[in-house]
């Protein structure tokens, strides 16, 4: 078991089991942490796991900030590190995932249900995830005309390739683009 499951289990509702004296109580008190861990997937554990070690150490680096249970204005402030420093909205998902992860596990209220720390992580997702880049125009009719036209149409497959352009630009015999389609799938026809 990591470090960190040993956090969560010694510092939430779980700590409760390890003042267990009854060996069967301490048994099962062991089996329910395993449980616990199995709520999700081993790869989203793992990756949980490492979010909240960073989490940890961040806080531990800064000495005012508590990191279980976190105050949820030291997640929030954490998040804003996490932004500003990896410049990923994803980033931040996984750090937000994380502390949430760890808090439910061991029972205890995520201070990611808090307000400020919800709009940091959406704040996020709309400053670093919302640019797109060199989006391509889609192709005019004048670009499909002059494909058509510089093409073999004798040859096969360059009139296959010609006709599924065009249905695909068409929208499957859109009305005001039929007129191309139809001559280009008539040539098609003739060749057969």
């Amino acid at each position: 078991m990591c470090v960190s499951y040993i956090d969560v289990f010694q510092k939430g509702l779980c700590k409760e089991t390890w003042a267990f004296k009854n060996p069967d109580l301490q048994s099962l008190s062991v089996r329910l942490q395993t449980t616990i861990l199995s709520a999700r997937a081993p790869a989203t554990v793992n990756m949980y796991d490492r979010a909240f070690r960073r989490w940890k150490e961040f806080a531990l680096s800064k000495h005012e900030l508590s990191y279980l249970p976190a105050n949820p204005i030291h997640v929030a402030v954490y998040l804003q590190y996490v932004l500003e420093s990896t410049r990923s909205s994803s980033s931040v998902d996984t750090a937000f995932f994380g502390i949430k992860w760890a808090h439910e596990s061991a029972g205890l209220v995520p201070p990611t249900d808090n307000p400020s720390v919800i709009r940091v992580r959406e704040a996020a997702k709309r400053i670093l995830g919302g640019k797109r880049c060199h989006r391509k125009e889609p192709l005019s009719i004048e670009i499909i005309k002059e494909i058509i036209s510089a093409a073999d149409l004798s040859n096969t497959l360059q009139l296959r390739n010609i006709c599924l352009y065009v249905l695909c630009y068409s929208g499957f015999l859109d009305r005001k683009r039929s007129s191309v389609l139809k001559e280009v799938i008539l040539r098609f026809m003739m060749t057969i």
